[in-house]
């Protein structure tokens, strides 16, 4: 009988211990885990150095390098949507019908979002730059790209007249749009940007314009370009220079608030910005 009670109590004290890292573990879950409320980061730049291959590229080096600085009262998670179908999602905020108190019994209202790597000027509704926050992640630029051997002294959108101009299908340019209706620049369009450079090099174009930290990643990482980096000639004048920014919901001034702090560490990866 004294080894039964023995075992018996052996056994209570290890069920007692079983139920007790158990709590623990839910604590610590839901203290530093992946618990915390979703928080989806939007972007319709599904290109490098944003997006690279299946959840790699800095979009997601970014949701987890928050998820983490949050320390579990938020999961970031990217998610990539289509320019148009944004647009649309976006409508009730970007038309003003979600200003004022918070409208949580609004489905299209819900501010649990933040989008990644745009710019004020860019089409999200009049006054864009007061209807939402917005915190600045780095400065980039439109870069015109041609071969050395027939250097293009890109100044102005005039000096694309009579070239072949590889652009992306779907995208608007800044002074190069009127130009290109009027039948003075040939525009072919492409599906990715990768694709251009390489019609470029093949010299199916003659120029291309591409973002400067998407040109940096091209011709430093990827097999092919890389190898013929030397052969690109970027232009010294580029056609614009903007902030991408982070545009965030105006009731979220907890999430500009973390977003501040987290850029105040000096976390963000320098070779997105060539530092």
């Amino acid at each position: 009988m004294s080894a039964y009670r023995l075992l018996h109590g052996l056994l209570k004290c290890l069920l007692f211990m079983l139920s007790l890292v158990g709590s623990l573990s839910v604590a610590w879950t839901g203290a530093f885990g992946q618990e915390g409320e979703i928080i989806r980061l939007l972007t319709y730049h599904n290109h490098p150095p944003f997006v690279t291959g299946h959840e790699q590229g800095v979009s997601y080096d970014l949701a987890r390098m928050l998820t983490r600085f949050s320390a579990g009262r938020w999961n970031f998670q990217v998610r990539i949507v289509p320019r148009s179908r944004l647009d649309l999602e976006l409508a009730p905020w970007i038309q003003g019908r979600c200003s004022g108190e918070k409208r949580v019994d609004d489905p299209a209202c819900h501010d649990d979002w933040s989008l990644m790597w745009v710019n004020p000027s860019w089409g999200f509704g009049a006054g864009t730059g007061t209807t939402f926050r917005w915190v600045n992640l780095f400065e980039d630029a439109n870069a015109i790209i041609s071969l050395k051997d027939t250097a293009l002294d890109y100044q102005s959108p005039e000096s694309l007249v009579g070239l072949r101009f590889g652009g992306m299908r779907g995208h608007h340019y800044l002074g190069l749009d009127p130009l290109i209706a009027a039948g003075r620049i040939q525009r072919i369009d492409g599906d990715h940007e990768r694709e251009n450079l390489v019609k470029l090099l093949m010299k199916r174009l003659d120029a291309v314009l591409l973002p400067e930290s998407t040109t940096r990643y091209f011709l430093t990482r990827d097999d092919l370009l890389s190898k013929s980096a030397d052969r690109f000639f970027i232009a010294p004048v580029r056609h614009q220079r903007f902030w991408r920014q982070l545009m965030i919901p105006p009731t979220r001034d907890d999430l500009e608030t973390l977003f501040q702090r987290w850029l105040a560490t000096g976390a963000f990866p320098k070779e997105v910005t060539g530092e």
